[in-house]
C-alpha cells in the first residue's frame, strides 16, 4: 500500500512510513480501544491521520446501509490526534454493541466439508 499511481487522500502514505505501533483495550461497560502509531516523519503522521479521516467518513456516509451502520457507530466515538510524529487513534463503545458487531460480522461457525481421502491404486 498504496498504489503508486494513487490520488487524493491515499497519495503519498505508506504503511512503511510507520516505525513502531501499538494498541490496548480496556474492558468494562465501556470498552476503550486505543492504538497508537509513530511514522517516520510529522508529514507521515499527518498524511495517516488524514487517511483515517477520509476513510472514517466515507464509511459514516454509507451509514444507512447495513453492514457500515454499527462501524459507523463505533466511529462516532473517534478520537484522533495527531502530535509531531505520533497519531493515537481511540475508541469508546458500550460493551452490548462491541458483542453485536462480532456476532454479526462473523455468524455462526461453518463446518467444513470432510476432504475426500486420497485413493492408491
Amino acid at each position: 500500500m498504496p498504489d503508486s499511481q494513487a490520488g487524493g487522500p491515499m497519495k503519498g502514505v505508506s504503511l512503511d512510513a510507520i516505525e513502531q505501533s501499538g494498541g490496548g483495550i480496556k474492558f468494562g461497560s465501556i470498552v476503550k480501544i486505543s492504538v497508537e502509531a509513530v511514522a517516520r516523519t510529522d508529514k507521515d503522521a499527518t498524511a495517516l491521520s488524514d487517511v483515517v479521516r477520509f476513510v472514517a467518513g466515507m464509511v459514516q456516509l454509507n451509514r444507512d446501509k447495513q453492514g457500515p451502520d454499527q462501524m459507523a457507530a463505533l466511529l462516532d466515538s473517534m478520537e484522533l490526534k495527531t502530535d509531531s510524529r505520533t497519531v493515537t487513534l481511540g475508541f469508546s463503545v458500550p460493551q452490548e454493541q462491541l458483542e453485536k458487531m462480532i456476532q454479526s460480522g462473523h455468524g455462526p461457525a461453518k463446518k467444513a466439508a470432510p476432504r475426500a481421502r486420497p485413493t492408491t491404486i
